[in-house]
C-alpha cells in the first residue's frame, strides 16, 4: 500500500511540473537567411500556438516541459520541426554566406567603335545576404578579352585588315543588389557596383605586348550593372554590362554568364 502512495505522489509532482510549463523562444529563417514572418507556430499535439513577427521571432507560453516538435504553417505549406531547433538554425545561419562558381562569354567594343571582339571569363564568388531582399556579391575572376583593332587612314576610312590584341586579366568585382521572387523556383536579381582589373599578360599580333605596358596601364576597372535569375536556389543565369578601361583603352562589355551556387 505504501508503494502505491509513493507512485501516486511521483505522478502528481510530474503532472504539476508539466502544468506549469515553460517559455519557448526562437527565430525562424529559411535557407537563404530570410526571416519567416506571419507564420503560425503550434506545439505539436496541443492548442498552444503563436505567430512569428516580421523578423521571424516567436514566443510560446506555458509549453510542456516534455516537448519534441513544433508545427510551422504559412499559407498552404506546413512543416514539423524537431526540438531543439539549434541544429536546424545553425545550418540556416551558415547559408547567409553562399559560394558559387560562374563562367560567361560576351562581346566588347570601345567608345569610338574602333574595335570589337569577344571575351571569356570564369571564377568564384560569394553572395552575402544582409536582409530579406538586399545582398552583397564579391568575386575573383580570370577574364580574357580579345579585341580586333582596325587601322584608319588619314581620310577617316577603314583600311583593310586589322590588329588582333588580347589581354588576360584578373578581375575583382564588388556589387550591391536586390532580389525579388518570381515564384517558388525562381528569383530575379538586380545588382550594380564596380570592379578592379589587373593585366596579367597581353599580346598583339601573336607577340608579347605585356612588357610594353607601363605600370599604370596594367591596372584598370570600371562600373558594372547586372540582371540575373536564380533557378531552384542553385542555378544562376545573368547578363552583365561593364564600362571601364584596361591597358589604357576604354571599352564596354556585355556578357552572358551561367553558374552554380552551393
Amino acid at each position: 500500500m505504501k508503494r502505491i502512495y509513493v507512485m501516486l505522489l511521483l505522478c502528481t509532482c510530474a503532472a504539476a511540473a508539466m502544468a506549469q510549463g515553460q517559455k519557448f523562444k526562437q527565430r525562424l529563417i529559411d535557407r537563404d537567411y530570410y526571416p519567416i514572418d506571419s507564420a503560425k507556430v503550434t506545439v505539436k499535439g496541443t492548442n498552444i500556438s503563436t505567430v512569428t513577427d516580421k523578423d521571424g521571432n516567436f514566443i510560446l507560453e506555458d509549453v510542456p516541459l516534455i516537448l519534441d516538435s513544433i508545427e510551422v504553417t504559412k499559407g498552404k505549406k506546413s512543416k514539423t520541426l524537431p526540438i531543439p531547433l539549434a541544429i536546424e538554425m545553425k545550418q540556416d545561419i551558415q547559408d547567409r554566406f553562399m559560394w558559387f562558381v560562374k563562367a560567361g562569354w560576351g562581346a566588347n567594343q570601345d567608345y569610338d567603335g574602333n574595335w570589337s571582339g569577344g571575351n571569356f571569363y570564369g571564377g568564384v564568388g560569394m553572395n552575402i545576404a544582409v536582409s530579406r531582399h538586399w545582398f552583397y556579391e564579391l568575386g575573383v575572376y580570370y577574364f580574357r578579352r580579345q579585341m580586333n583593332l582596325w587601322d584608319w587612314d588619314f581620310d577617316g576610312e577603314i583600311r583593310t585588315g586589322g590588329v588582333d590584341y588580347e589581354t588576360h586579366n584578373l578581375e575583382i568585382p564588388v556589387a550591391y543588389g536586390v532580389k525579388y521572387s518570381l515564384g517558388k523556383p525562381m528569383l530575379l536579381a538586380v545588382k550594380f557596383g564596380a570592379y578592379y582589373s589587373r593585366v596579367l599578360s597581353s599580346s598583339i599580333n601573336g607577340g608579347s605586348y605585356y612588357d610594353e605596358l607601363e605600370g599604370d596601364d596594367r591596372d584598370g576597372g570600371g562600373l558594372l550593372l547586372g540582371l540575373g535569375l536564380e533557378v531552384k536556389r542553385h542555378w544562376l543565369v545573368d547578363i552583365m554590362y561593364k564600362s571601364g578601361w584596361t591597358a589604357g583603352d576604354a571599352y564596354m562589355d556585355l556578357t552572358l554568364g551561367v553558374g552554380y551556387r552551393f
